[in-house]
């Protein structure tokens, strides 16, 4: 059985022949984000030949997927798209259902479905969360932040809990905490914060006017009390309150302590490596943030929805630069030709 009906799956150094199995039984255009070593680089490739349904698109990797997805995107052949990671899982009942859901779709005019995630990490702790990974393309899209949930425009349904995707973080990972070095460093470049991007972000997550206005009053009174500009950084306790606010809602959003509580025990260590680099470096990370912003994401910024810029880029860094530290140097390098 098969639908209307892409997928996008990113894979590095995983054996996601499993998945690409499960998925073809419900999609004829399954697009592979490949980032792995060469030495692994032919077992996904082989997967192009045994089904006729898998495009690989083999590229260095920038420590995660998202900048690639709207390239990715452009090789999709239907309007409805279902992203996964290599070490996602969707169950039996997204499978059985697909079909039902996207008709259901077609019939209320929802542009994306949000599902519930069940996280295994290492020490066995399990975290649930919900994730936008089944939308349609012409209501939604991707700007290329670290981690980021598609930007929707149009109804967002949440699908029922019998529907889950299953996430193994570290079951394929060389060693714990390995993700986590290599992604925080990205932080300190895509989520500066100073008044005018949270008046900007506030206005994309709330859509009453009213609602952003007494924010933007509220901000504007504030600055003028302590004297600051609306385009100075956050102060180092504005971004742990911030970030505190961020972290509650997201605990009430999925309803999970757990996840309030390992994000909470974060903040503070973040915050305080944010606050180590050189002034003059933080200025560096602070005008590619907004410069990201102003190009509306990562992805558009370095041009990486574009195959050239992509083979350039191969080029230019194989066996010298990829992952966390490739994408930093590509930031730097494309902040120092815009000024």
């Amino acid at each position: 059985m098969s639908t209307e009906l892409s997928c996008i799956v990113s894979s590095r150094n995983i054996n996601i022949e499993p998945l690409i199995k499960l998925l073809s039984k419900i999609s004829d255009n399954i697009v592979i984000l490949d980032t792995s070593d060469d030495d692994f680089v032919k077992n996904v490739q082989r997967l192009s030949k045994k089904y006729k349904n898998v495009k690989v698109v083999h590229t260095l990797g920038l420590g995660h997927p998202e900048p690639f997805i709207p390239y990715l995107t452009k090789k999709c052949k239907h309007d409805w798209i279902f992203r996964l990671d290599g070490d996602e899982m969707p169950n039996k009942n997204i499978i059985r259902d697909v079909n039902k859901i996207l008709d259901n779709a077609k019939e209320e005019g929802i542009a994306a479905y949000n599902i519930l995630r069940k996280n295994e990490f290492w020490d066995h702790n399990i975290l649930y969360d919900r994730v936008i990974r089944l939308y349609n393309k012409k209501y939604g899209f991707y700007t290329g932040v670290l981690h980021e949930t598609p930007i929707i425009k149009g109804s967002v349904k949440t699908l029922g809990d019998k529907y889950l995707i299953y996430h193994y973080p570290f079951k394929y990972s060389k060693g714990k905490g390995k993700r986590e070095r290599n992604y925080a460093p990205l932080m300190f470049y895509e989520y500066r914060l100073n008044f005018n991007i949270l008046i900007e972000e506030t206005s994309r997550r709330i859509r009453s006017k009213y609602i952003i206005k007494a924010i933007d009053k509220l901000v504007r009174l504030y600055l003028a009390i302590l004297g600051k500009s609306q385009n100075e950084e956050f102060s180092k306790l504005e971004y742990l309150i911030i970030f505190f606010f961020d972290t509650l809602r997201a605990g009430i959003t999925n309803r999970s302590f757990f996840e309030f509580k390992m994000k909470l025990l974060g903040i503070k260590g973040l915050v305080d490596k944010l606050f180590a680099f050189p002034p003059e470096e933080r200025r560096e990370q602070m005008e590619i943030s907004m410069k990201i912003r102003k190009y509306g994401g990562v992805t558009r910024f370095l041009g990486l929805d574009n195959e050239k810029v992509i083979k350039e880029i191969n080029r230019k860094y194989k066996n010298k630069l990829e992952g966390a530290a490739l994408l930093i140097e590509l930031l730097k390098n494309k902040n120092k030709v815009t000024r």
